[in-house]
């Protein structure tokens, strides 16, 4: 007899920078810091953290591999180009 499969897996969503969007097979769910995200334990599940300036973050959810703490959003270099182009001359 083996063990039951369980509905959903609980796992801790944190982000560098904090205040990211979390969203889970494409619907919003919360924001960074999340203590426990409910993601169901059966089929392809996709967790996609967002925050403004930074490149989206994505994984397929694998109850077998933590996620790690905290994910560490990268700065988008176009926004940060742009940024760093300042005023055309005269």
């Amino acid at each position: 007899m083996s063990a039951p499969v369980p509905e959903a897996i609980f796992i801790p969503v944190h982000s560098d920078p904090p205040g990211a969007q979390i969203f889970l097979n494409g619907q919003p769910m919360a924001s960074t810091p999340l203590a426990v995200l409910r993601v169901p334990a059966e089929g392809r599940q996709e967790l996609v953290i967002r925050l403004s300036g930074y490149r989206e973050w994505k994984a397929v959810v694998d109850p077998e591999l933590p996620l790690s703490d905290p994910v560490r959003l990268n700065p988008d270099s176009r926004i940060h180009l742009l940024c760093m182009a300042g005023p055309r001359p005269k």
